[in-house]
């Protein structure tokens, strides 16, 4: 299960554009993230921010990153005035448009391999209540692996497999939902279900503590940087982007519904320890584990320029 945790940390990425017209504000730009796995001595360069002002101007990933790549990610957005309105991904030739209405991101339009996918944006009392993912009709069933990867990783993939070969459901995804609950500036609890035609395939719930301290990634939602923040950094993340402060602990809730009455449930938990310097952190313990298995480690480290 190690793999499937790093793979969510992996795609937990963000470009940080927000406060007014898309602007991150922050005093201090986060500019460089070191990932140190559980046994490792040696910290790997995570992602690189380069910066233009207060406009983030390109993002770099370095891999392996999920299933699907297996090196960089170079994340580049387009501005109108100071809001993004389209992120490109130079390697793959992937790109996400994005739509507003007034303040608030309302839509964004996926392009990934001559296929279309969008996602929609719901608000109440100014904050994100509901993101919905539909993807393109005509993917095939290798064209979805490759939608599900976005999410969930190849050996989660294998495992929903092989669960489904005594049902009659095929492998495939038609939508998705992210639901979030909020306690003042924080969101205490997103659900992330996935469903087949009208049958829920997955259900994650995810419920969070904080520190009182300011998160570096924090934006307020005007903005978003890319399906992949959208689909992931909004549910589980490093750092939630949504939340004005800093996940201590996080407990996750994973089921699998391979028929009504045959479900495969597992807890994972992940407990969080920061070290700071002024008001924002420069090391992110990890010490997580799924119920019944091993604990491990993993740590980050943030540079700022």
């Amino acid at each position: 299960m190690k793999k499937l945790t790093f793979v969510f940390f992996a795609l937990a990425f963000l470009f940080c554009a927000c406060n007014k017209e898309g602007v991150y504000t922050p005093k201090k730009k986060i500019a460089t993230v070191y990932y140190q796995g559980d046994g490792n001595e040696q910290q790997e360069v995570f992602e690189e921010y380069f910066w233009d002002g207060d406009l983030l101007k390109c993002k770099l990933f370095h891999g392996p990153v999920v299933d699907l790549y297996n090196d960089e990610l170079e994340l580049v957005p387009t501005y109108e005035g100071k809001r993004i309105v389209r992120v490109d991904e130079k390697r793959s030739g992937e790109y996400v448009e994005y739509f507003y209405d007034g303040k608030f991101l309302t839509k964004l339009i996926c392009h990934n391999d001559n296929m279309v996918s969008e996602v929609t944006v719901e608000h109440q009392n100014r904050k994100i209540s509901k993101i919905h993912f539909s993807p393109d009709k005509s993917m095939d069933k290798t064209s979805m692996a490759k939608f599900l990867r976005m999410f969930v990783s190849q050996s989660e993939i294998q495992a929903i497999s092989k669960a489904m070969q005594s049902s009659t459901k095929t492998m495939g995804v038609s939508s998705a939902n992210l639901i979030y609950s909020w306690d003042k500036d924080n969101v205490s609890e997103c659900i992330f279900e996935m469903y087949q035609d009208d049958n829920i395939v997955m259900r994650r719930t995810y419920k969070y503590q904080y520190d009182n301290k300011l998160n570096p990634y924090a934006i307020n939602w005007a903005d978003l940087g890319s399906e992949f923040q959208v689909l992931m950094n909004a549910g589980y993340g490093r750092m939630l982007s949504m939340s004005k402060n800093n996940i201590t602990k996080i407990n996750l809730e994973e089921n699998f519904y391979i028929t009504p009455d045959d479900i495969i449930n597992q807890v994972f938990i992940d407990n969080i320890t920061y070290e700071y310097k002024g008001k924002y952190p420069i090391k992110a313990s990890h010490n997580q584990h799924y119920e019944g298995e091993d604990t491990y480690n993993d740590i980050y480290y943030y540079e700022y320029k």
